[in-house]
């Protein structure tokens, strides 16, 4: 190693007390997670004032590999020279705890350390780092050897890291070390907005499907439960929080209107635009899969034309896979069911129609020729040529769970 661990602590022990407090500028602005406030992912335009020269620097704060940040080799470091370490962490610590709010975690919620790379020594980098204690950061001891706020850490595993940029130069890349790897909060940091939903529902033992609409804020949920295909309208609403993990993973509780009880929901943003909960309430002894979609605006005009359908169905408690074809109008919906996977024809025909909210909600009412019987869809628009709905048939017992893709022909 051309920086020695014991020449870092030693110019550490003597320079740290008079670099803290010396190097905080007015110049830069400390940006912290929209969703985790109290997480630290950015500092713009820090001054350090470097032995050759002050500089102006921009300090991404990457919950990466030492590999990913400074390079296979370990040979791209920021600085060379121990001296300017020393003050690019103390700038840094600097600016963190001249906030009002000082940001308790850095790169992503569950780190409450940092650290500036120096130099590399047989797959370990060696590092200075800062850590939060109470109220303030301090230099680090939890991951550092008993040398002054030194660590050794493996290159190989992921630590934040602070990376500096010249201000205004492009920042850093963020490749992942590996594809598997779970993707830090930062990549599902904002899922607030309008969401709709599709309820595939076990209602005390009956199968009930229906809709939702969620309002999420920032960490605040409100939900819209109303009409479902076992012909009854159970509007209900709730309030409450969810939060979101470094995995991505959602956690709600609900408070709903109708008799105050308590409903979890669980589940995983799978991209920017859907999210997959499981709803659960033991009081009613409710539970759910839904499959919720970001309801952006003008997403879902117009679905009129032909659509094909594969259909999970249940008949009389027997699942009878079937496929089927509709024809969306404006508000028309004619539906044929044939070719079920057991080897008989169910041909069957149905004419009704539906309506499409603002939420892309699709709602709708089908008359069977065969018996006259009335069955409903309530479900989704997922995409423009994609919708999930559910189907209910009270009178002869049949639901299904149905993907419908909008047929293009050439």
């Amino acid at each position: 190693m051309k920086i020695k661990l014991a020449t870092l602590s030693a110019a550490g022990a003597v320079a740290m007390g008079l670099l803290l407090g010396a190097t905080t500028a007015l110049a830069q602005t400390v940006i912290t997670d929209p969703d985790s406030p109290s997480t630290v992912i950015r500092i713009d335009d820090l001054p350090v004032p470097l032995d050759q020269g002050a500089a102006v620097y921009d300090v991404h704060f990457r919950y990466q590999s030492g590999v990913t940040v400074y390079g296979a080799n370990l040979d791209n470091f920021d600085f060379t020279q121990e001296e300017d370490v020393l003050v690019a962490l103390a700038a840094v610590m600097d600016a963190l705890n001249a906030e009002g709010s000082v940001p308790e975690t850095a790169g992503v919620p569950t780190e409450d350390q940092f650290f500036i790379g120096a130099e590399q020594d047989d797959g370990f980098v060696a590092a200075l780092g800062g850590e939060f204690f109470a109220a303030i950061w301090e230099e680090c001891e939890t991951d550092c050897l008993r040398f002054f706020g030194v660590a050794l850490l493996p290159a190989s595993q992921k630590f934040t890291y602070a990376d500096f940029v010249l201000a205004g130069g492009d920042p850093p890349g963020e490749t992942p070390d590996d594809p598997d790897d779970p993707p830090p909060i930062a990549n599902c940091a904002d899922i607030s907005g309008q969401w709709a939903a599709s309820i595939d529902s076990a209602d005390l033992g009956d199968t009930v499907a229906g809709i939702s609409n969620m309002q999420l804020g920032n960490s605040s949920i409100d939900v819209w439960l109303y009409p479902t295909t076992n012909g009854d309208s159970s509007d209900d609403f709730g309030v409450g929080s969810y939060t979101v993990d470094e995995w991505c993973n959602v956690s709600a509780e609900i408070t709903l209107d109708s008799d105050g009880s308590t409903s979890t929901m669980a589940g995983i943003i799978v991209n920017p635009d859907v999210i997959v909960l499981n709803f659960a309430n033991q009081v009613n002894n409710i539970s759910a899969r839904m499959v919720a979609r970001r309801v952006r605006s003008g997403s879902c005009s117009d679905i009129s034309g032909q659509w094909a359908a594969t259909m999970d169905e249940v008949v009389d408690g027997a699942e009878r896979p079937t496929v089927g074809n509709m024809q969306l109008g404006a508000s028309s919906l004619d539906f044929w069911l044939f070719q079920s996977s057991q080897g008989n024809d169910i041909n069957d025909f149905g004419a009704g129609s539906y309506t499409v909210d603002a939420w892309c909600n699709v709602i709708g009412e089908i008359t069977l020729d065969s018996d006259g019987s009335v069955s409903r869809i309530a479900g989704i628009i997922v995409s423009p040529d994609v919708m999930i709905f559910n189907y209910a048939n009270q009178v002869n017992s049949a639901s299904a769970r149905v993907i419908a893709r909008r047929v293009q022909i050439p």
